[in-house]
């Protein structure tokens, strides 16, 4: 798997007519969510987009952990935090890929966010892909949480990528990330 960062990748300046294969849509805090996108970058022809949130939103800080907790489980909606310019050109890729991590057993508030942005253009054809970051449980759920919201919306995988941090970290999910690429790829050929 490769170790690139998002800085050092080759920026791809496509006018509203191209069509790409695919777009990785990531939201990383610790850099755990990041890498898997980073590693599908290098797998798959692709762009990758980082969810990012306006000056007065830190998800870093400990005062704004609650607040993701009250968007998970209370309903809170802070989505006017999300920087918004990045994702109004999803419309043009075949294939849309979410990777971020799960929060306490439900998906992280950022991509939550950025996944109800993306439903605003994306298209029935579209293949939605979901890779998730966590360290013990919780990816069922939150996979379902992406599956509801694009049900009927797009073609949206059952096959997940689920990588639990420490065993992604040391290759132990190796084969279980090549069968993920290969079912995107494959995706993505028919275009």
């Amino acid at each position: 798997m490769s170790t690139n960062t998002t800085e050092n990748k080759e920026k791809v300046e496509l006018d509203s007519t191209t069509i790409q294969k695919a777009l990785i849509i990531f939201y990383s805090r610790n850099g755990h969510s990041e890498k898997i996108a980073n590693d599908l970058h290098a797998a798959i022809p692709s762009d990758v987009v980082q969810i990012q949130e306006n000056d007065g939103m830190n998800r870093g800080s400990y005062t704004n952990y609650f607040t993701s907790f009250s968007e998970s489980y209370l309903g809170y909606d802070y989505s006017s935090y999300l920087k918004t310019e990045n994702l109004a050109d999803v419309a043009k890729y075949s294939a849309l890929i979410f990777v971020g991590p799960v929060w306490c057993w439900d998906l992280c508030a950022p991509l939550k966010n950025a996944c109800k942005e993306v439903l605003k253009t994306v298209k029935q054809t579209q293949d939605i892909f979901v890779a998730l970051s966590l360290g013990g449980a919780g990816d069922k759920g939150s996979f379902e949480v992406i599956k509801k919201m694009f049900s009927g919306k797009a073609i949206v995988h059952d096959d997940y990528l689920s990588c639990v941090e420490s065993a992604y970290a040391s290759g132990q999910l190796k084969d279980k990330f090549d069968s993920f690429v290969q079912k995107v790829l494959k995706a993505v050929e028919k275009w």
